[in-house]
């Protein structure tokens, strides 16, 4: 996958901004929440500087996040640590229930190395890129940069 420009949230001008639809996000993540029986902890909308939706679903003890990006119809599954840090997990009752809504990225090519010249990240994108020290496909996608 080419990750396109604009993706980092620094190349997209005010007018050109047009955000997905969170009260649908919302929506399917509950309607996810009751098929897996799981509970829905926290929603969470964009807000600066993090540049994704992020419903987070709690089953058996564990607790695992859906992110939408805020312009992209990218979905990815992760889990947080106690610093906030995400790894991007595989979770195929959710990935089948999100399908028909999104396009579901990938764990491993979320949580493998980005590399500039397979993607179409405009120059002021990859500054951000070095000056973040994002690593990951995942990091550049979802990101909480200022």
């Amino acid at each position: 996958m080419r990750l396109p420009k604009g993706i980092t949230g620094f190349t997209i001008g005010e007018s050109e901004l047009i955000p997905m639809d969170g009260g649908l996000f919302k929506k399917v993540g509950y309607d996810i929440a009751r098929k897996l029986q799981s509970e829905v902890v926290s929603f969470q909308s964009p807000a600066y500087p993090t540049n994704y939706y992020r419903l987070d679903l709690q089953r058996e003890g564990r607790t695992l996040s859906i992110l939408l990006h805020e312009y992209f119809p990218y979905v990815a599954i992760a889990s947080f640590d106690a610093e906030q840090r995400k790894v991007f997990v595989t979770c195929d009752e959710m990935v089948s229930k999100l399908n028909p809504f999104y396009e579901v990225l990938d764990a491993a090519f979320l949580n493998g190395a980005f590399n500039p010249e397979l993607h179409d990240l405009a120059a002021r994108e990859l500054e951000q890129v070095r000056f973040w020290g994002a690593k990951t496909n995942g990091d550049v996608i979802f990101n909480s940069w200022d």
